[in-house]
């Protein structure tokens, strides 16, 4: 099985934006080291639409069914808007959109047969047992927890292990909000913390701009 991220590529100008917000966290830290998030060496800034394991086996099918999803689909604006902590976590929150939500959801149908030895993230023992018991679900029919009414579309800034300081961080960054028009899918090896590797992208996805059609 291979652990993929199939995710939203960022525009030249959002992603810097993401690495300038990283590097402000990091400032406000004072140490590198205790971001586990690393925008320069490993990592890369996206929205995940869709993570879980998949047969490796299949890989070739699972591009052109992503390939045939995507045909249609034209580009569509997604805005970073406030960040904000979840669990160890610290997130760019992307504002509701039913363009970005319909693309996830159909994703998803499309390649949840491919889904291999689904895994259970880290934090699952923390929700509360209802909620719990409906994202069991969803892991073992689509292999991911985080999918249809659980989707929470962002960018993760940083990955800090004493929660604390992430409620500290938010007061001291400055707010600010990022609109971008969504011009590329990924699926992206996946690190840790759910990170897509730096420059280990399996294939893109070009989406047609509504003006060039």
């Amino acid at each position: 099985m291979t652990r993929l991220n199939v995710h939203i590529k960022l525009s030249p100008a959002a992603r810097e934006k993401c690495i300038e917000q990283w590097r402000n966290i990091n400032g406000i830290l004072g140490d590198n080291s205790l971001n586990l998030i690393d925008f320069e060496q490993k990592h890369e800034p996206h929205v995940t639409l869709y993570l879980s394991n998949f047969k490796e086996s299949c890989m070739e099918r699972i591009k052109q069914v992503i390939r045939d999803r995507i045909s249609e689909l034209k580009s569509f604006d997604l805005t970073l808007s406030k960040i904000s902590p979840s669990g160890s976590y610290l997130f760019w929150d992307v504002e509701p959109s039913t363009q970005l939500r319909n693309c996830c959801d159909n994703l998803v149908h499309a390649l949840s047969s491919f889904v291999d030895s689904p895994s259970v993230p880290s934090w699952f023992d923390r929700l509360p047992a209802e909620e719990r018991a409906r994202r069991s679900d969803l892991i073992e029919k689509h292999g991911s927890a985080t999918v249809f009414e659980f989707f929470y579309p962002h960018v993760t800034l940083a990955y800090i292990k004493d929660e604390a300081i992430l409620t500290r961080i938010v007061e001291l960054l400055e707010p600010c909000e990022v609109t971008f028009a969504v011009a590329e899918i990924a699926i992206g090896m996946c690190g840790d913390q759910g990170t897509v590797l730096k420059g280990q992208d399996v294939c893109t996805f070009p989406i047609d701009s509504p003006l060039l059609s």
